[in-house]
């Protein structure tokens, strides 16, 4: 037992009451998180217009209007309380702002301005009669990007037990690094443009040069087969449909080569790319990974680039300002198309990097505040 120190009111825990009350703590934690889920579904499913069956419009509106009435409370305070605050991103359960940078000259000066607004929130709806509407201080960015409504990636840090602030790297929200479905050679990638965004704001080429640093990678052959092979669940409206579906037809091609070797309803189908005629659709490009690699199959380096790389590099490089990337994504399918027909360009593979110095749009010091609650759909301003 922990003895209570001298003239302490309070009495001795013993480690079995501690043990108690850390399970007790891990059970409420998990009903609050499945009340959070139950609230989400029910919420989704009366939205569910043309396809719900039991759809209660109702219902998603009034929670809406409700989270909308929230954002706009908190819109309208915080700039009050805070003079110079300004409202970067909210919706119906967060708010995200910024303070400005003579107020929070520190971290930690950023992390107590932060908290005293969350409590500031708290108070105020409390005194509307709405005592279980509680905002949380969450987290800070010290540099943050915003693609669009719940897209958006910082340079994250966290408060500890005494609202110490903890570094956590960076963090991704709703941008396609998330995606299950995103390749690993696409993930490194972008977790490299990311790093040069948020990492070396003062040098907004420097995303382009890595950028150019793995494209060089791709049309040299250097990147694995791992690292490009697509996966993709078969579910019973795709299987069967070959003809429409590449990994349907990848499944359907392994139980023609070894019956029994293809994947089941429900199971993950792995597939990969590979050279083959100019107009040729899709589904007929697809292979299975392992042939592929034992008969030396090509793998198509141009369709990967640009069904999966280019829109999402491109979505990177529009939020940097100066940096047009329009060159050097030309120059490298004209690289890859020469490839794939097996001719290999004389010139030198540039980066092509735009001539202008404006630096990267970014918002320093961005704190996160969230309510305790479901996720809300209310969109707020783009910084």
């Amino acid at each position: 037992a922990a003895a209570a120190p001298a003239g302490d009111e309070r009495a001795a825990v013993t480690v079995a009451e501690v043990r108690r009350l850390t399970q007790l703590a891990s059970v409420k934690d998990g009903q609050q998180l499945g009340l959070k889920i139950a609230s989400n579904s029910v919420y989704g499913f009366c939205g569910a217009l043309n396809t719900g069956k039991l759809f209660c419009m109702a219902v998603s509106a009034t929670v809406t209007a409700e989270g909308r009435k929230a954002m706009e409370i908190k819109k309208a305070i915080l700039p009050q309380r805070f003079p110079g605050i300004t409202i970067v991103y909210g919706d119906t359960d967060s708010v995200m702002v910024k303070f400005p940078r003579e107020a929070c000259p520190t971290l930690e000066r950023c992390f107590a301005l932060c908290a005293q607004a969350a409590d500031f929130v708290t108070e105020h709806f409390a005194a509307l009669g709405q005592p279980y509407m509680i905002l949380e201080f969450e987290k800070v960015y010290r540099r943050y990007v915003q693609f669009a409504k719940k897209r958006y990636i910082g340079d994250k840090f966290e408060p500890d037990g005494e609202n110490r602030p903890v570094h956590k790297g960076i963090d991704a929200k709703g941008v396609e690094r998330e995606r299950k479905d995103t390749l690993p050679f696409v993930k490194r990638v972008l977790d490299d443009l990311y790093d040069a965004i948020l990492n070396v704001p003062d040098d907004p080429h420097e995303a382009l040069r890595r950028f150019d640093g793995h494209m060089r990678a791709l049309i040299d052959d250097a990147v694995s087969i791992e690292d490009l092979t697509l996966r993709r669940n078969l579910s019973n409206k795709t299987q069967g449909k070959a003809d429409t579906f590449a990994w349907a037809r990848v499944n359907a091609l392994r139980a023609q080569r070894e019956a029994g070797s293809e994947v089941a309803v429900g199971g993950q189908v792995e597939y990969v790319m590979v050279n083959g005629h100019k107009d040729a659709k899709t589904t007929e490009l697809a292979e299975d990974p392992t042939y592929a690699r034992e008969h030396g199959l090509k793998l198509n380096r141009l369709w990967y680039f640009d069904h999966c790389i280019a829109e999402s590099a491109k979505r990177v490089f529009d939020v940097i300002d100066g940096v047009d990337a329009s060159a050097v994504i030309a120059r490298v399918r004209g690289e890859l198309d020469r490839e794939r027909l097996g001719i290999r360009s004389m010139r030198s593979f540039g980066a092509g990097v735009s001539s202008t110095t404006k630096r990267l749009r970014d918002v320093d010091d961005v704190g996160g505040l969230e309510d305790e609650g479901g996720e809300g759909s209310e969109g707020g301003e783009r910084p």
